[in-house]
């Protein structure tokens, strides 16, 4: 009984497998012919027959990319409208910097509508067409003209007078050129770092670097190349601390472009560096007298016979003798040339005091091998003696101050007579280079009070709040 049931049991595993093994069979069959089938309609499309062209002729998706300067995503609001032949085939609103349309392929044209803000793009970039289903759209801002810093600018005469620079800051703006005298921005970084600063115009502009606010110069120092120049800011060059803040000023001028792009790009850090130290006033620096009534003149840096003599026992420089009339440091006062109600042009530069609002005055030194050792800021020094000036804005010229303004010159060029970034402009051929370093000095004529040679004395001015109650030999006041 158990063979019978041992041999039902093999037939019917035996029977089992034969009819899986056929199934695979007829499957394989119907998937062959169901292939060659399809090969041979392939074929047959390829050679002439018909093929399905829905695909081509059926709705598209279209997508515009709207970026800013640096490829970002234009966050603002704005609708974009699309136009075929002249004639509108849809509008739509800006998500995320990107708007989709269902279109049938083919040429198109678009609009940006409904921007917040001033904003410029180049509507030659505005097209969609059969061959590519995108297109990206630079926007840029407008530049803030109601934004403006006063700049001093060399006038090719020695002077510098006051010119009103457009503040501008990172990223991307669309700016308008002065054709006839060029124009000049102004940028105050609010992070050190290497700034990689260009422009974009189809046509070649001058343009670069120059200077500071407070001396501008009058040509271009750094090497410009790709319609691009690089400046490094160091991370203790941005405060709002007495020591000032750097400040770039960039120039463009053009007899052919009025209008182009203007692109400010933090690049990289900038290097680590040695911190500055301030120099305070030195200890025993006392109050000095108020010297509001008396009669100074310029110490004229042109005249070879004039010369300051240190004398040692009051700490103060003389005039020509160590006995002679003390010098003095315009603290808070600078020589001015002219001065109206529209602006006030100084001689060689503005005062100390005000440099320093606006940068850090001092000097770095290096080693033999060129590393640095050491980074000295005078603003704060600056800032003490013009508290100690009293309401003349003046302090007697001591060795500390003097040592301060040689090394300011010296690090900043203002005294090399043979580069472009000294201070005296038309003059510098007649300056006495010995005595460039007293361009801010003044004495008190003590001798021609009452006397047919008495100086002219002129009426006290103000500007910007400052008083000038220094009376000037030679200096014109409206």
């Amino acid at each position: 009984m158990k063979k019978i049931f041992m041999l039902i049991l093999a037939l019917t595993l035996l029977l089992t497998f034969s009819l899986m093994m056929f199934s695979c069979d007829t499957k394989e069959n119907e998937s062959d012919a169901t292939s060659q089938s399809s090969t041979q309609s392939s074929t047959q499309d390829s050679t002439g027959g018909s093929t399905d062209s829905s695909v081509e002729q059926g709705p598209n998706y279209y997508y515009i990319y709207l970026v800013d300067a640096f490829g970002e995503s234009f966050e603002n609001v704005a609708d974009v409208e699309v136009f075929k032949d002249g004639v509108s085939v849809g509008e739509s609103a800006v998500r995320r910097g990107a708007a989709r349309f269902e279109l049938e392929k083919g040429e198109y044209t678009f609009i940006l509508k409904n921007l917040e803000g001033e904003y410029y793009y180049n509507e030659s970039a505005c097209i969609l067409s059969s061959d590519s289903n995108e297109a990206t759209v630079t926007i840029y801002p407008y530049a803030d003209v109601s934004d403006k810093q006063q700049l001093w600018v060399p006038n090719g005469e020695g002077d510098h007078i006051p010119y009103d620079a457009v503040s501008v800051g990172e990223g991307g703006v669309y700016v308008t050129i002065d054709r006839a005298e060029g124009t000049y921005f102004i940028f105050t970084p609010t992070r050190g770092g290497i700034y990689k600063i260009s422009y974009e115009s189809s046509r070649s502009i001058t343009f670069g670097y120059y200077g500071a606010p407070h001396n501008v110069l009058s040509s271009c120092p750094i090497e410009v190349v790709d319609k691009a120049f690089q400046i490094e800011v160091k991370d203790d060059g941005v405060n709002t601390g007495s020591g000032g803040t750097t400040q770039i000023v960039i120039g463009m001028s053009s007899k052919a472009v009025k209008n182009c792009v203007l692109k400010i790009e933090r690049i990289g850090n900038a290097s680590v560096d040695l911190p500055w130290v301030d120099v305070t006033a030195e200890k025993g620096a006392t109050k000095a007298d108020n010297y509001i009534n008396s009669e100074f003149v310029d110490f004229d840096i042109k005249d070879a016979s004039l010369k300051a003599v240190y004398n040692e026992k009051d700490g103060y420089y003389h005039l020509n003798t160590a006995d002679g009339p003390i010098i003095y440091v315009r603290i808070s006062t600078a020589k001015i040339k002219s001065q109206s109600d529209a602006e006030t042009v100084y001689m060689y530069l503005p005062s100390f005091i005000k440099m320093c609002e606006t940068d850090r005055l001092g000097k770095v030194f290096y080693d033999e091998s060129g590393s640095i050792i050491l980074k000295e800021s005078y603003n704060d020094m600056f800032y003490e003696y013009d508290a100690l000036s009293g309401t003349s804005g003046l302090y007697p010229l001591n060795e500390q101050l003097a040592t301060a303004i040689k090394n300011i010159g010296e690090y900043r060029g203002w005294f090399d007579l043979d580069s472009e970034l000294h201070i005296f402009g038309d003059e510098k051929n007649f300056v006495v280079k010995e005595n460039a370093w007293l361009f801010a000095c003044v004495y008190e004529n003590q001798c021609a009070k009452g006397t047919d040679a008495a100086p002219a004395v002129a009426t006290p001015t103000t500007d910007n709040s400052t008083t000038y109650a220094v009376l000037v030999k030679g200096t014109e006041y409206a």
